[in-house]
């Protein structure tokens, strides 16, 4: 299971052992290569769909929960930046995330 960076899976060794059947299966919520915007095709260059993969494309953390979080968060950052205090949950691009 990978819903962290893609990049941290590579995609021809999870097909080959799929395919060899060393791996049963696998969960991904994020991809190697990143599909553009709009693709509804699997996003992965192999065919990783032949087998036992749940592809969700960045959908595992959209939870009711997730969302109160998130609203949680950008109302106290806006309490934050009102009072001077520093934000939370800071974009860090050179860091990629």
């Amino acid at each position: 299971m990978n819903i962290s960076r893609g990049k941290l899976i590579n995609e021809d060794d999870l097909y080959d052992a799929l395919a060899s059947g060393k791996l049963a299966g696998a969960a991904l919520d994020v991809f190697e290569v990143e599909a553009p915007p709009g693709q509804r095709s699997a996003p992965s260059r192999r065919p990783l769909q032949e087998f036992n993969v749940i592809l969700t494309p960045h959908y595992s953390g959209a939870t009711a929960e997730s969302r109160k979080r998130a609203i949680r968060t950008v109302g106290d950052n806006i309490r934050r930046l009102r009072s001077g205090e520093p934000l939370r949950n800071l974009a860090e691009f050179d860091r990629g995330f």
